[in-house]
C-alpha cells in the first residue's frame, strides 16, 4: 500500500514538473517574440517619424516665395530650403551627419557648418532625389536594412 502511494506521488510530481517546464518554455518563447515585435515596431516608428518630420517641414515651407530643392554637394545629400526673412536670405538644410538626421538654419551666404545642426533622429541613411521640378523622393533607413521612402510634391514649384 505504501509503494502504491509513492508511485502515484512520483507520477504526480513528474506531471507537475513537465507542466512547469512547459509553462516556462511558453513564457520564454512569448517574451522573445514580444521583444522582436517591439523592436520592429520601434524601427518602423522611427522611419515614419523621420519622414513625417521632413514632410511636415516641407509642407510648412512650401510657399511661392521659398525655394525647396534636393541638393547633392560634396557627397552630402541634403534637402535645401531657401526663404526670405526681412530681406535677408536664410537656408534650412536637412541632412544626415554622423548617424543622425539633422536640421541646420543659417544665412544662405554663410557656408553651412553641418556639425552644428539640430538632431532630429538617428538614422543609417538619408537621401533626397529631385525627381522633377516639383517632386522630391526622400529615402530613409534607421537600421540599414529596411528603407522607407516618401515622395514630396511641391505645390509652389
Amino acid at each position: 500500500m505504501i509503494r502504491k502511494h509513492s508511485l502515484h506521488t512520483v507520477i504526480v510530481m513528474l506531471l507537475i514538473l513537465i507542466f512547469t517546464i512547459s509553462i516556462a518554455m511558453v513564457l520564454v518563447n512569448g517574451s522573445l517574440g514580444y521583444k522582436k515585435i517591439a523592436e520592429n515596431s520601434q524601427k518602423s516608428f522611427d522611419d515614419r517619424t523621420s519622414l513625417s518630420y521632413i514632410n511636415a517641414k516641407v509642407r510648412y515651407m512650401d510657399k511661392e516665395e521659398n525655394l525647396i530643392f534636393a541638393d547633392n554637394t560634396d557627397g552630402l545629400s541634403t534637402l535645401h530650403i531657401v526663404e526670405q526673412i526681412d530681406g535677408v536670405s536664410y537656408s534650412t538644410w536637412i541632412y544626415l551627419h554622423e548617424g543622425s538626421i539633422k536640421e541646420l538654419f543659417a544665412e544662405t551666404d554663410s557656408p553651412p557648418e553641418m556639425e552644428y545642426g539640430f538632431e532630429i533622429a538617428k538614422a543609417e541613411s538619408l537621401s533626397f532625389q529631385q525627381v522633377s521640378s516639383n517632386l522630391i523622393l526622400v529615402s530613409c533607413s534607421i537600421d540599414g536594412k529596411n528603407t522607407a521612402e516618401a515622395y514630396l510634391y511641391l505645390r509652389s514649384a
